[in-house]
């Protein structure tokens, strides 16, 4: 994880994501999935993403912030509907996760897109 994450500050998305990867197979557990989304919509892979995001909802099918990660993933592939369930989902999983809120709000305005969606699905 320490390895992808400075790997992402270097702006080395390929080998942020290998690390990432070898992380959730090393360790399979919500977080690692989280991250590795993560890491996937910073170097525009919504596609990668969203199947990290199922991936670790297999592992942690109660985690609001996977299905915020999930619901990000669905937004940038414009999976509108899907994406509004997901962070529906989080939001009943967790009503306090403000990122997943601020998702669905920004997607219930009409503001659809990369500058409006909280990126990162941090823990509230």
């Amino acid at each position: 994880m320490d390895l992808g994450f400075c790997y992402g500050v270097m702006r080395d998305g390929a080998t942020a994501t290998e690390m990432y990867t070898k992380a959730t197979q090393l360790n399979p557990s919500g977080d690692n999935f989280i991250e590795l989304a993560d890491v996937y919509l910073r170097v525009g892979d919504a596609q990668d993403a969203l199947l990290a995001a199922n991936a670790g909802l297999t592992k942690d099918p109660s985690n609001a912030r996977l299905y915020n990660a999930k619901g990000m993933a669905l937004n940038d592939l414009q999976r509108l509907d899907e994406a509004a369930e997901a962070w529906e989902k989080a939001l009943r999983l967790n009503p306090k996760l403000a990122a997943a809120k601020a998702n669905l709000d920004a997607l219930n305005g009409g503001q659809t897109g990369r500058g409006s969606i909280r990126k990162h699905p941090q823990q509230n």
